[in-house]
């Protein structure tokens, strides 16, 4: 009788071993795809580090190349408004000449005709 107990607590022994084997094989395989897992994921992360770090990168000379095309455009404004003063300031004084020369022209005219005035009494003599 203490045999028979002793060969179904050995028996019972065995089986758990073997179920105990057997959830170790199962978890195992589940570790091992973790950890695969988790080896994907780091490198990923890896990648998307240095793509940061390379976008980081673009975006400091993007900021820089801005910064110097906004100098370039105030530089450019700068000249556009003072050309148009420039401007501003020719047609006016090509207005004031115009005004100028209407008003001699008219003054000669009317200097022509004064002095034809004249000599015609002349003439008539």
């Amino acid at each position: 009788m203490l045999a028979s107990h002793l060969e179904s607590l050995v028996l019972c022994l065995v089986q758990k071993f073997k179920e105990a084997d057997t959830i170790y094989i199962y978890i195992n395989k589940g570790f091992q795809s973790k950890v695969m897992e988790s080896t994907s994921m780091q490198e990923e992360i890896q990648q998307l580090n240095a793509s940061c770090f390379q976008l980081e990168s673009e975006t400091i000379v993007l900021r820089e190349s801005l910064r110097q095309v906004e100098e370039t455009l105030l530089v450019a404004r700068s000249e556009l408004q003072e050309k148009l003063y420039k401007l501003e300031q020719s047609e006016r004084w090509v207005s004031s000449l115009r005004e100028k020369l209407s008003i001699a022209v008219s003054k000669g005219k009317s200097l022509i005709v004064q002095r034809w005035t004249q000599a015609v009494p002349c003439r008539e003599i």
